[in-house]
Order: structure tokens, then sequence, then C-alpha cells
């Protein structure tokens, strides 16, 4: 017993050094004048409102976080099911949001940070409001610790589709295991983000739940992908102690272990994953309903699913 609690204690103390690290690099990025990054991002009329009137997912009885949308293709699964057949991802939305109705019962908003998707994102967000789907999609915006101004780093030249991200260590740890990306560069640009911990408690947990009780099988659900190329590292810590984490019922994840193992600080990070496993289990006997599951579905990931708007 004495061992356990000395294990408990270590993981503890490591998981919160390295929080209060991470707020301390991040916060030399933020910009106090920097203007409100949700006033600025646009919504469909009709389907969200502004801040000044009501919560963005008011109105939404299930919620579907795509963290890190990358080109879209999750959320064009959750509400198109019956295109991409054998998605692994396909089972946990049935589970969550149900089979039937999507677009009447779920809203999904996508956060992602690479400019390079933007008009894309655009397109699936536009196609998916002509056939009545509830989606938004912050594009050219990380979902962060805080609200601001990050950098996000790319490799100078694309080797296997790895991404960029606003944890440097990952690409050059990456550098300094494939031999096609030494002689590479790292670029930056300069993103939005958005206070992910915030926007669950404030947008999504005090959202109004329309009174589906009776026609819904199953309770309102909000579930999140997380797939931020090696951020979640950070990220994930910062919602257990904004205490945001416990108002999601799943969360899918790709961990990235494998991208940091030439980093100085791999056991870092390795640590921080079974410090973030060990808690999320002691909360949830502290009634905190949160599961997390390792998933990487790249399953279409170039999507290539035509998109034929309803006349």
């Amino acid at each position: 017993m004495y061992r356990n609690l000395c294990a408990k204690k270590k993981i503890f103390t490591i998981f919160t050094l390295f929080c209060f690290t991470s707020y301390q690099v991040h916060l030399s990025y933020y910009k106090p004048n920097a203007s409100s990054i949700l006033e600025n991002n646009r919504f469909p009329k009709g389907i969200f409102p502004r801040l000044s009137s009501r919560k963005y997912a008011d109105g939404c009885y299930n919620v579907y976080l795509d963290v890190g949308s990358n080109i879209g293709v999750q959320v064009r699964k959750l509400f198109e099911p019956e295109k991409y057949s054998g998605a692994l991802i396909l089972p946990i939305f049935d589970i969550h949001f149900g089979k039937e109705n999507r677009a009447q019962t779920t809203c999904a908003f996508g956060f992602e940070p690479n400019s390079m998707h933007t008009h894309y994102l655009q397109e699936v967000e536009s196609y998916l409001h002509s056939k009545n789907s509830r989606c938004t999609f912050f594009t050219n915006t990380a979902a962060a610790l805080f609200a601001g101004n990050s950098v996000m780093h790319h490799h100078s030249i694309d080797f296997d589709g790895l991404g960029g991200s606003l944890l440097i260590d990952k690409l050059e740890s990456e550098q300094r295991t494939r031999a096609k990306l030494k002689k590479a560069y790292i670029s930056t640009e300069e993103v939005k983000t958005i206070d992910l911990g915030q926007f669950i408690k404030e947008h999504i947990q005090s959202r109004k739940i329309p009174d589906m009780y009776d026609t819904m099988r199953s309770p309102p659900s909000v579930v999140m992908k997380m797939d931020v190329e090696g951020y979640e590292y950070e990220l994930l810590p910062s919602l257990i102690l904004s205490g945001a984490l416990c108002g999601i019922d799943f969360i899918v994840i790709e961990w990235h272990d494998q991208h940091l193992e030439n980093s100085k600080f791999a056991s870092k990070y390795l640590e921080i994953r079974r410090a973030v496993e060990v808690i999320i289990k002691n909360e949830k006997r502290m009634k905190c309903k949160t599961v997390i599951k390792e998933l990487d579905d790249e399953s279409y990931a170039k999507d290539g699913v035509p998109m034929s708007k309803q006349v």
C-alpha cells in the first residue's frame, strides 16, 4: 500500500510540474489585446447564435468536438456514415449519437490550425449546411490552453503526411528519426487559439439541451476526437486542471509517443500519458463519467467522397 501511495504521489508531482511549465511557456505567446476568436468566426444564420445572445451549442442534444480536424473527414463520417463503410469511428458514433436523425440531434465543432486546409474545410461546412447538418469549423485556429495567438510548426517538406504541431519538440524529434527530414527545416505560421477548456465549460456543458428525452434512446452525449500531433501532452492536462474534462463523455485520442521517441523529453511525455490515464480512472470513482480510448481512424484520410449539394 505504501508503494502505491508513493507511486501516485510521484505521478501527481510530475503531472503538476509539467502543467505549470506548459502554462508558463505558452503564456509567452499570449497577446492580451487579441480579438475574441469566437466572435470573429463564422456561424450559419439561423443555426448558431452569437456570444452575446446564447451559447454556441444551445439546442444541441449531442455534441461532437473534432479537435484537429485536418480536412474534416471525421465530421463527414458523423453526418454521412453510409458513405464511409468500415471507418473505425462509426461504432462510437452509433453508441453515443444513435444511428438516425443526427442532423437534428447532434452538433459538430471542428478546430484546425493548418491554413492549408482552410478553403477545403469551408467547402465541407457549406456542403453539410446544405444538408441541414449542424457543424462549424474554426479554421486557422488551434484548440489550446488559452485564447489569443500561438505558433504552428511545419516541416519544410511533406513526409508521409506528418502533421504540423504547436509542439515544436515533435517536429525536431521526427527530424532526428527520419533520414529524409534531416535536410528539412521547420517553418512556422501564426495561428489563432481558443481556450478549449473554457469553450467546453461555457458553450458545451452550459448549453440549453432540448427536451428530447422521450424520443431519444440515450441521454445527451459529448464525444471528442483529439489528434493534435503531440500537443495532447499539454492539452489533456489542462482540461483536467480546468475541470472541463468531466464535461466529455468519451474521448478518442491518438497518442504520438512514437513521434517523440527521439526527444530528450521522451520519458516525460510517457509519464504524462500514464498520469493522465491514472487520473481519469480515479476521477471515474468520483463520478466523473469520462472514458478515454486510443484510436486513430485514418480511413478515408484523403476523403475522396464526392460532395453533392441538395437542390
